[in-house]
């Protein structure tokens, strides 16, 4: 196939623009249903404070946040720099949406260490938690500084690598401690536990899903550092752990609920 009228090659742009369009597609569509999932949760699931439901309600602004920065960059690169599709210069979406998406990550990861200490009362495991989304947010600050302070370079290897193997190990981290709050919660009702089940299942997934994307995104740095895949891949992964955290609230509700005398 010829090369577009603005005489970037395809291989180009595919790798670009085109990773960038699929990424901002993939995270509208989850944020939408993650949309869906917050209204069921503000409306069903009272039991929780008042600060948690800020604090998610936050989240999902960032997200929706997030989609917007995306989509600013796709703009900028599509359009302003039409003739420099590659990412030799980043513009100030590019650099946003870094700051945005370290902030969902911790985020969520608050709540979920909240909910590991309310459910199991153990500090320890909260802490394992919030260890890792700290050391996360950190690479992830450092690389924002960095891109703001040399906008005209590809983004620091350090930081971009460091954000992205600590996000990897944070969230498997994650998915193993779920796990193990959810399996004490076990109880001598059937149905509850068919529940906890899909509820362990599905957590332990989906952590896991953001962790095998984060070594996906290390992998395609290393080998496709002037691409932006790895980015699109990244641009997914605070959607797809937002869900996993509304899900697991609402069938711990759902649980609470069936059990006799509660």
């Amino acid at each position: 196939m010829a090369a577009p009228a603005l005489g970037i090659p395809i291989v180009v742009l595919n790798e670009t623009l085109g990773a960038m369009l699929v990424g901002l597609i993939v995270g509208s569509m989850l944020q939408g249903i993650n949309n869906g999932q917050a209204i069921y949760y503000f409306k069903h699931c009272q039991a929780d404070p008042y600060v948690i439901k800020c604090l998610i309600l936050f989240v999902l602004l960032l997200n929706a946040l997030q989609i917007f920065l995306v989509g600013v960059a796709v703009y900028i690169r599509s359009v302003d720099h039409h003739s420099d599709a590659d990412l030799s210069k980043l513009n100030w979406g590019d650099i946003a949406v870094v700051i945005v998406s370290a902030l969902s990550d911790f985020g969520v990861k608050e709540t979920f260490s909240y909910r590991v200490w309310r459910l199991s009362q153990k500090w320890a495991l909260a802490a394992a938690i919030m260890s890792g989304a700290f050391v996360t947010f950190g690479f992830s600050l450092f690389l924002a500084i960095t891109m703001v302070m040399a906008p005209n370079n590809l983004p620091n290897r350090v930081g971009t690598l460091g954000s992205l193997i600590t996000l990897a190990i944070s969230d498997v981290i994650m998915s193993v401690v779920l796990a193990i709050v959810f399996w004490r919660r076990r109880s001598m009702f059937a149905s509850v536990n068919r529940i906890l089940r899909i509820a362990i299942l599905y957590t332990m997934e989906t952590s896991l899903v953001t962790g095998v994307g984060s070594m996906a995104g290390v992998i395609m740095y290393v080998t496709l550092p002037n691409t932006a895949i790895f980015e699109a891949v990244l641009w997914i992964l605070p959607h797809l752990i937002l869900g996993s955290l509304l899900f697991g609230r609402i069938i711990t509700d759902h649980t609470t609920l069936q059990e006799p005398g509660t």
